[in-house]
């Protein structure tokens, strides 16, 4: 027979696991946040001083996806794991960029800055790019490479000589695809260099941010 005794006052509370995001998490959530509702005012500035049929087509359904992607954003701020949470589904890696083109495009116009995609010649620069990652991260990632570029580039050069570039290219080889920001900015020394890739492997860390391509 086991005998159990009930306790005379109630057991203390376990104490609560630390936080698995710190405030570094959230600021650079809310940052991101920033920067898609940032980029959304800047196609509406276009849609009001335009204001053409043909402007406002072009302008609503890219300010609806913003608007969307800002919305899901906010919404993971509520879940603490979400803001490290990476998701591994198949996606067309050449619809994230373009979207992200269309997204950054007005921001970069404002800048004095020109935003292009490369696109491969016939029809396999169109056709799906069909990965495996997540494209929210991806989405984030590039819409902050292309937005340092424009703000570097904006920089140095006189208004509307300044362009920045994505493009895709597959590598079925090796199973991946990268996706490239280029500039025709001055640059950066060694020493810069180096910090910045100190500090993107230290972003990547919690985060495989690689995707797989799909053959």
């Amino acid at each position: 027979m086991v005998r159990v005794d009930r306790p005379s006052s109630p057991a203390p509370a376990p104490s609560l696991p630390p936080p698995r995001h710190d405030a570094v998490a959230l600021a650079a959530a809310v940052h991101e946040i920033q920067n898609v509702m940032a980029s959304v005012l800047g196609w509406v500035q276009v849609a009001r001083e335009e204001g053409s049929a043909e402007t406002l087509a072009r302008a609503l359904p890219i300010i609806d996806r913003g608007v969307r992607r800002a919305s899901e954003m906010v919404g993971t701020l509520a879940d603490p794991d979400a803001v490290l949470r990476v998701r591994d589904v198949t996606f067309d890696v050449r619809l994230v960029v373009n979207e992200v083109f269309e997204l950054l495009e007005a921001r970069c116009r404002a800048k004095g800055v020109s935003l292009r995609v490369l696109r491969a010649s016939g029809t396999g620069g169109h056709a799906p790019l069909l990965v495996r990652g997540d494209p929210s991260r991806v989405a984030q990632v590039l819409t902050n490479f292309v937005l340092n570029a424009c703000k570097a580039v904006s920089g140095f050069r006189l208004a509307g000589a300044g362009l920045v570039e994505l493009s895709t290219e597959p590598l079925p080889a090796e199973g991946r695809v990268v996706v490239t920001v280029r500039d025709n900015g001055p640059g950066m020394d060694a020493e810069t260099r180096a910090r910045s890739e100190e500090h993107t492997s230290e972003l990547q860390s919690p985060c495989n941010l690689v995707c797989r391509l799909l053959l």
